[in-house]
């Protein structure tokens, strides 16, 4: 495919990527096509492949939903069984110079750019890429289009990425992508993810194809822009039309190529309880009041952080619970991996059961699912200023007993 928009429309020069979702996110999907001939759902197809419409695509109508139609008489894209599967359909463009949009409409026009301000969105697709020899001189739509993608293959040359971004005020950039080279036999996975910056009404997106990360020296670590995460790497390109109209109101498709499984969700991040880090191994090592500084008056500031970390979490105790703690409450809690609910119940079920081997040794048996991690001592004392045999193994009236403590110490 030589050329993809996402435009006031949305500009895709190729499509975008079947991603899996992370751990931390929840992700919802808004708009698919699959451009299969029986659909599932309206939101798994959108696109509807049936005897009237087969196999054409460029005068379709989901009434409510989303649309597609062709810039030119002339296209010839069409819906044919040479999908990412042995027989599954796809879309084959050929649009002969116009522009095929996809225009979406109704609850899922309003679920896109709902996302767009309140979370981030996710845009994916298989796709089939047909590269170009040249690089394009511009984005047909102008400030309208957000972002394009396609491949470039000069003469003699790889097929490389190129993202259109701006990347000065009022100035954009077909910026070829080194680091992310196109394989033009067989469908790729393309992945977007783009969000929007309130205050600022910036908007920005990253590229994945494959498991390749699209990063360029004209593109943005996250610290710079609020993406709310330590990666240092410069993945975030700043929208062709910078803080202009935001609203995405289509997904258009121009030259040649395949797309299939296009989807449009929204993803939410995952709450991490505050001042926790997100890996309890890079604390793991330290005191509680070592890895985070606010704890240092805590009754829990030399609990390892690690362990802390992972049992504040699971149990949702937040940070300040922890920081406000100086006395004490969850100390039992922490020690027993419960909340301070439950270790009424849990202090009733831990039974310590020690027993001497036939060496003299003693043995511990903690309850099923408990351990420990230090040194446990019995100590003990007996008044021997006289002494009694004892009979038959029974105590006499002038025996004199063992007082023991049971202490229990760190490694």
């Amino acid at each position: 495919m030589n050329t993809s928009l996402i435009k006031s429309a949305l500009a895709m020069t190729a499509a975008f990527a079947v991603g899996s979702a992370l751990a931390t996110e929840t992700v919802t999907k808004l708009y698919g096509a699959t451009f299969e001939s029986t659909p599932v759902d309206t939101v798994d197809n959108d696109y509807r492949y049936d005897a009237v419409n087969s196999p054409g695509i460029t005068n379709y109508n989901n009434a409510g939903r989303a649309r597609w139609y062709a810039g030119s008489a002339d296209d010839q894209s069409v819906i044919t069984t040479e999908g990412p599967c042995t027989g599954s359909q796809a879309l084959k463009l050929q649009t002969e110079g116009g522009t095929l949009t996809n225009a979406f409409q109704g609850d899922v026009l309003t679920g896109i750019n709902s996302a767009r301000e309140n979370a981030k969105l996710r845009f994916e697709a298989n796709v089939k890429f047909v590269a170009s020899d040249t690089l394009e001189c511009g984005v047909e739509g102008g400030g309208d289009a957000k972002f394009a993608l396609y491949a470039y293959a000069p003469d003699g040359g790889t097929t490389n990425l190129v993202v259109v971004h701006q990347y000065a005020a009022g100035l954009y950039t077909n910026d070829v992508i080194n680091n992310v080279e196109i394989d033009t036999e067989d469908y790729q996975n393309v992945l977007v993810e783009y969000f929007t910056i309130s205050d600022t009404q910036e908007s920005f997106f990253s590229v994945k194809v494959g498991d390749n990360q699209a990063s360029s020296d004209n593109a943005y670590v996250a610290a710079d822009i609020g993406a709310g995460d330590d990666d240092q790497n410069k993945i975030w390109f700043l929208t062709i039309n910078g803080a202009g109209n935001e609203n995405i109101s289509s997904l258009c498709f121009k030259g040649t190529g395949m797309v299939d499984d296009i989807a449009i969700s929204q993803v939410e991040e995952a709450q991490q309880q505050a001042g926790w880090v997100d890996d309890s191994t890079t604390v793991s090592n330290q005191t509680a009041a070592a890895a985070y500084p606010a704890l240092a008056s805590s009754a829990l500031a030399n609990a390892n952080a690690g362990e802390l970390t992972d049992w504040a979490k699971t149990k949702n105790i937040d940070f300040a619970t922890v920081e406000a703690d100086t006395t004490g409450t969850l100390v039992d809690a922490f020690l027993l991996n419960c909340t301070v609910a439950e270790v009424a119940d849990e202090k009733e079920d831990f039974v310590l059961d020690i027993t001497i081997d036939e060496n003299g040794n003693p043995v511990i048996t903690l309850p099923a699912g408990f351990d420990y991690n230090g040194t446990l001592q019995l100590k003990g004392s007996a008044d021997l200023s006289s002494w009694h045999d004892c009979t038959n193994n029974q105590p006499g009236a002038g025996d004199r007993f063992f007082k023991y403590l049971l202490s229990l110490y760190a490694p």
